[in-house]
């Protein structure tokens, strides 16, 4: 009598993306779905979340901050979500490394929703940054202790012919042909990996991520549309 209640779930791109973020960077008990970043540079991400769980389930979700610790918290206090992520998806409350957590076979075999579901897990889990001396290389890579989901993102990441490496943690590629690829077919919702790659796409600006939250005011990025694509 007291559940919330939510749409009618469909399986669509706004959703595979979900569970890429729930993948990369949640946690779910059977009451809640908890998503982590960091409160210093995701406060425009979360918010972009925020209207996508909206839009996907036709609830609300809170935004909470600890400031001593840096992190920003999304939570979805829901029991029939928690439930539908379990029952539909399999993927079960608690840990998910113990739990061998995936992405779901119906998201795989759909390329617009497994290519959804990739932006999802790049965005919290995932890195869009400099390496090397004076930031000379970039790279996009992907880090995980969960074995199973990291062949997977290394495996979606192939097919797409993006991902270049894969070692014990992480998969991902430092060709900068292949990142302007994944920015053209998979592209970001995150505001932060958006002004990294595009200050190095348009004008060789090799960002620190510190360096990101000044770009967040500019007339691009605050009218941009999410998630983001590069045009062909």
């Amino acid at each position: 009598r007291n559940t919330k209640k939510i749409k009618i779930i469909i399986l669509n791109e706004k959703l595979a993306e979900f569970i890429g973020v729930y993948l990369g960077d949640g946690t779910m008990t059977k009451y809640f779905i908890k998503i982590s970043g960091d409160f210093r540079v995701d406060v425009p991400y979360f918010l972009h979340l925020k209207e996508l769980i909206k839009d996907v389930f036709g609830i609300d979700s809170s935004i909470s901050k600890d400031k001593k610790w840096n992190t920003l918290y999304l939570t979805v206090f829901s029991k029939s979500v928690c439930g539908i992520f379990n029952e539909k998806f399999g993927l079960k409350p608690g840990n998910k490394i113990r739990n061998k957590s995936k992405i779901p076979e119906q998201i795989l075999g759909n390329r617009e929703l497994a290519t959804a579901c990739l932006r999802g897990l790049i965005d919290t889990d995932g890195s869009i940054s400099r390496r090397g001396r004076k930031g000379s290389q970039f790279c996009i890579q992907f880090t995980s202790h969960n074995k199973i989901l990291l062949k997977q993102v290394y495996d979606l990441g192939k097919s797409l012919g993006i991902f270049t490496f894969v070692d014990k943690h992480g998969t991902g590629t430092n060709k900068w042909g292949n990142i302007i690829k994944y920015f053209r077919i998979i592209g970001s919702s995150n505001l932060r990996h958006i002004v990294r790659f595009y200050e190095k796409f348009s004008k060789n600006n090799t960002l620190y991520q510190r360096e990101v939250i000044k770009y967040y005011q500019k007339d691009f990025y605050r009218s941009i549309k999410l998630p983001y694509r590069l045009a062909s």
